[in-house]
């Protein structure tokens, strides 16, 4: 398994990670990239082939605050 961290896991190191997701070793990397997302509660995979693309979000949302979601709406909006 390839195991992947939110992308602020990098540049935030500080935060806490509430989110991971697990990629198949079966998978070509070449077919799936890890998109940016701006959230220590988010993960997201774009995977590719040639005519069609799938993205993939792992979401943590402790349902007391809206930060996730308003992240995830502006995000979609950007995408």
């Amino acid at each position: 398994w390839h195991t992947l961290c939110p992308t602020q896991h990098y540049t935030h190191p500080e935060q806490k990670n509430h989110a991971i997701m697990l990629v198949s070793t079966s998978l070509n990397t070449n077919d799936w990239k890890q998109l940016p997302f701006p959230s220590s509660d988010v993960v997201v995979i774009q995977l590719s082939s040639p005519f069609r693309k799938c993205t993939i979000f792992n979401i943590y949302n402790d349902g007391k605050k809206q930060d996730t979601i308003h992240a995830l709406k502006t995000f979609l909006t950007a995408n």
